[in-house]
């Protein structure tokens, strides 16, 4: 059986009352501060792009919220989304400071180019009065609209046009104007943060900063750890002005209350439990929830990349009218399969207080990073009690950087995400309590979690049934740990008996024609497609494996963590386990390689990549100066990847 290792001594559950009202007066000001810091750094500059983003990134604008506006189209002569408009509309700035006077300026073409159609003429308003009438060309035009002080916060930009033009065939729209760029500016000075938003961002740091002293440990820690979500969610409201929209801000505040709940049910869980949470706990906490709480900042924005995620949202909307049954289609030559629902099943109960579709992708977002948050506590849970506390809290911290898993959440493939987070919670939470609960009890949980992961999507089954075995199989190798064996095995069994009753038991033809499709030797030639030549998916893979999948700082981590373990416990029964895991993470890469049949395999490696990079830095922060540099920069190396891939769905692309 595994044996663990001695847990470092426990330390008290709250600081004093200084101590925590000091962490969150400190969180509480370094957001509004750092916030307000920004926007006098970019000073006088015009807040400027298109109305909104097209095709698959479909980023919004988070100064503004747009009225009688189409979906964005994309330009591809001059590489820029563009829109149309209805015949009406507004631009409306939820919470700008009306004490001094702004500027906004449209960029604008009109629909009177066809000489069969006559010439347009717009009227230009704020706050319900004309300011401005112009005749449209066809051509571009820029307008610089005047919004003068007033007493209120909320503005509104409205645009009326003297007719509009239906494109006829399918398109059945009446169009007004092409608006191709939105810009706002203060001609005497910096655009003010407005006091509403102010105090919504104080509101949200002073929630972390609770959630942080509900965590306690070490004071420093706490306060550089509040201190560093709040300055980045300072930057992020920055973005693109977000403090000026009335949505984004209070998300933020919303999700941040909701971490210091939790943090406040965590914490009586251990004082009920005394000792349960000792000081690695307690820093591996900490880290998690930074990681998180910047996640869920960035995947809140407005400017965040879209992706799948409103596929998702549909397909979660039918779940909610009472279907359940779907497939989806790979890549040529397109193989069809089960797309299993759990993540919008679980989404049900929450899912009438989200009004909008964009709402709704937000919360489907945020269940996939919370879960996958609670696998990266789970496996630091697992590797302190076999490992060690440091190597835990790297691989904790790491987890949630890991690049594939921001690459799924960037795309909104959300069910894999959520079911693969789901499934690492299941077995890592399994290995963390062997021994410790009744087999019946454990066996039953684990069947119940696994079953759950499995009915979240279909790679989930496919890579993690297999995983499971070789995890039971390893166990099997030695004599004290045959009943865990057993018992795990037959949690797998129990756990595939019933997902196939739930749900894969009605998908008896797809199954039958997409092995037809896959014995189907057809396409061989096709660059893209999943039965490409082996040496095209081979370039392929290694590219992935570099830039997508892991990314060479965490490989190389990685390597060290695994010539350290071979060398030091050879004979470790949690080494067995994670080698059994990666053989068939391998394995499916292997059989992506030579067939058609491909699964999201990477994805459910993140665990095995996390551990071993964590024991390796471990390890070689051990080693003395020259060690801990290298672990420094590793570790640096993985985090500063991992915001590069959070700018990079943001649409903050950084060259170099």
């Amino acid at each position: 059986m595994f044996m663990p290792h001695s847990a470092s001594p426990d330390r008290p559950g709250l600081g004093s009352g200084a101590r925590a009202i000091l962490i969150i007066a400190v969180t509480a000001l370094a957001l509004p501060v750092v916030l307000v810091i920004l926007s006098l750094i970019r000073g006088e500059q015009w807040i400027a792009g298109p109305a909104a983003g097209a095709g698959y990134a479909a980023r919004t604008r988070a100064w503004f919220d747009a009225r009688g506006l189409f979906p964005a189209e994309f330009d591809t002569h001059s590489s820029r989304s563009f829109s149309w408009t209805a015949t009406g509309g507004a631009f409306v700035i939820p919470l700008l400071d009306r004490s001094q006077v702004y500027q906004l300026r449209l960029t604008v073409r009109g629909a009177s180019r066809a000489p069969d159609r006559p010439s347009q003429e717009l009227v230009l308003a704020v706050d319900g009065l004309a300011v401005e009438r112009v005749a449209l060309t066809g051509h571009p035009q820029t307008f610089v609209v005047d919004i003068p002080p007033a007493r209120r916060s909320r503005t509104q930009i409205g645009f009326t046009l003297s007719h509009g033009f239906v494109p006829g065939g399918h398109d059945r729209r009446e169009l007004g104007m092409i608006v191709d760029e939105v810009a706002l500016s203060r001609p005497d000075g910096w655009i003010r943060v407005p006091g509403r938003a102010w105090l919504a961002g104080a509101l949200a740091g002073a929630a972390l900063g609770l959630a942080f002293a509900l965590i306690g440990g070490s004071l420093a820690w706490m306060l550089a750890a509040g201190f560093t979500v709040a300055a980045g969610s300072a930057w992020l409201l920055n973005l693109d002005a977000a403090f000026l929209g009335d949505d984004y801000v209070w998300r933020l505040v919303r999700f941040d209350l909701g971490v210091a709940t939790g943090a406040l049910v965590c914490g009586a869980v251990g004082r009920m439990r005394k000792g349960s949470i000792d000081g690695s706990a307690r820093l591996a906490l900490t880290a998690v929830l930074v990681v998180l709480a910047l996640r869920t900042a960035v995947f809140l924005h407005p400017s965040v990349m879209k992706g799948d995620g409103f596929f998702q949202v549909h397909r979660a909307q039918l779940v909610h009218a009472g279907q359940y049954f779907f497939t989806s289609l790979t890549p040529r030559p397109f193989f069809e399969f089960p797309y299993a629902p759990g993540l919008y099943v679980a989404a049900m109960p929450m899912w009438t207080s989200f009004p909008s579709e964009t709402d709704r992708l937000i919360l489907l977002r945020t269940m996939a990073l919370v879960t996958d948050a609670v696998a990266a506590f789970a496996l630091f849970l697992v590797i302190r009690r076999f490992w060690g506390p440091a190597p835990a809290v790297v691989a904790a911290a790491i987890f949630q950087l890991v690049p594939v898993g921001l690459h799924t959440m960037c795309t909104a493939n959300l069910t894999n995400a959520f079911g693969q987070s789901l499934f690492a919670v299941a077995v890592l939470l399994a290995c963390w309590c062997l021994g410790r609960i009744p087999y019946a009890a454990w066996g039953l949980g684990l069947a119940l979690l696994l079953a759950a992961a499995f009915l979240s999507h279909f790679s989930t089954l496919s890579t993690g049934a297999p995983i499971v075995l070789a995890l039971a199989l390893g166990l099997w190798t030695r004599s004290e740990s045959r009943r865990a064996a057993v018992w795990m095995a037959a949690a797998l069994a129990l756990a595939l008996v019933l997902s196939y009753a739930i749900y894969y038991s009605h998908f008896h033809e797809v199954y039958a024609k997409t092995i037809s499709r896959v014995l189907d030797s057809g396409g061989q030639q096709q660059a893209r497609s999943m039965v490409a030549p082996l040496s095209v998916k081979a370039g392929r893979f290694i590219l992935a494996l570099r830039y997508e999948f892991y990314g060479l700082p965490l490989l190389a981590g990685g390597i060290v963590g695994v010539v350290v373990l071979g060398a030091r416990r050879a004979s470790d029964a949690w080494m067995r386990a994670l080698a059994g895991w990666l053989a068939v993470v391998i394995a499916f890469f292997v059989l992506g390689l030579v067939s058609p049949v491909e699964m999201r395999a990477a994805l459910s490696a993140q665990p095995v990549v996390a551990a071993l990079f964590g024991f390796g830095t471990a390890a070689l922060w051990s080693r003395g100066a020259l060690g801990k540099i290298a672990a420094l920069v590793l570790g640096g190396a993985v985090a500063g990847r991992g915001l590069l891939d959070w700018l990079g769905c943001l649409g903050q692309v950084v060259s170099g």
